[in-house]
């Protein structure tokens, strides 16, 4: 239980920079089609 939680925080720090990562992936694409 302990590792679950001490693993906890890093798993939602991953997400959040993948969701970032994706955002912006997702404005330069948005960006180029209206260009």
């Amino acid at each position: 239980i302990t590792g679950e939680i001490s693993n906890l925080p890093l798993d939602i720090v991953a997400i959040t920079i993948f969701d970032v990562i994706m955002f912006i992936a997702a404005s330069v694409s948005f960006r180029r089609i209206i260009e």
